[in-house]
């Protein structure tokens, strides 16, 4: 079982008093539900419950951000969208069709340059 908890904050009534914010508990069979409906609503982490024991699944550690996304994909359009432009796409869209089409392999992150080690130094 799956829960992602949704937070809306909610403005200010007519006399300028602060109404309590909305919190909506969405639960999901699946994980990639659950993933999906993060990505899609762009939510920090959501909960898996097994019995009693509750962890904690963080949605942007292997995948990218609608921001960050469409910086990379401005970089580096071919390995992203699949063209050699970015001009007449719109990033956002493509962003939300991947993540609605389950092609969660064109959003996920990863290293282009690998950090470079220390050289050993022999001393003679």
């Amino acid at each position: 079982m799956y829960k992602v908890t949704q937070t809306t904050k909610q403005s200010n009534n007519w006399f300028g008093l602060k109404r309590a914010d909305k919190v909506t508990v969405y639960e999901f069979s699946t994980y990639n539900k659950a993933l999906i409906f993060a990505l899609s609503e762009q939510i920090q982490f959501f909960y898996c419950h097994i019995e009693n024991v509750k962890t904690i699944r963080k949605t942007y550690s292997r995948y990218l951000t609608c921001i960050q996304f469409c910086k990379k994909a401005a970089k580096n359009p071919l390995h992203y969208t699949g063209t050699s432009s970015t001009k007449n796409l719109d990033l956002q869209n493509l962003y939300y069709y991947y993540v609605n089409s389950n092609n969660l392999h064109r959003i996920e992150k990863f290293v282009i340059d690998l950090p470079k080690f220390n050289e050993r130094t022999f001393y003679n």
